[in-house]
């Protein structure tokens, strides 16, 4: 039965437009070698003002990589969640990601490492916690290996 309540309400709840991009801090980056460095950056939603209120705004971040060395070593760790609680009148979220620590190993001047992080939005009507939007961003930081 609650199932079942549950899925209605979702069903007829508001469903709301807003913008998200991820926005990396920097977009390109060199780095040496063999190293242990982080990666930062933000995700902005905007386009906010016909939300029903009080809601929460959730981001899940997952991050992937590739790299032009298939013998170079690459791991990280993230930040893999954040949420805020948004009040009728908010016209901007910024919510931060982390890739830390990051570590690089056995790669060469040249290479090229690109960190990719996604982030999934979904914003909750709350006290009944009803999707109202479901919004993904992507952002590719580059890493060039240098000497």
């Amino acid at each position: 039965m609650y199932e079942q309540a549950v899925q209605q309400v979702n069903a007829t709840a508001p469903k709301v437009a807003i913008s998200v991009r991820l926005i990396p801090t920097p977009p390109a980056r060199n780095i040496p070698s063999n190293t242990v460095t982080f990666l930062t950056g933000y995700l902005e939603a905007t386009n906010l003002e016909d939300l029903y209120y009080p809601c929460i705004l959730t981001a899940n971040f997952t991050v992937t990589h590739t790299s032009t060395n298939p013998n170079a070593t690459v791991e990280y760790s993230y930040i893999p969640y954040q949420q805020v609680y948004l009040s009728k009148g908010v016209q901007l979220v910024q919510l931060p990601f982390g890739v830390f620590p990051l570590t690089v190993y056995n790669a060469h001047p040249g290479d090229q490492i690109a960190i990719t992080v996604r982030a999934t939005t979904q914003v909750y009507w709350e006290p009944i916690h009803a999707l109202m939007s479901t919004q993904t961003a992507e952002c590719t930081i580059i890493l060039e290996v240098t000497t």
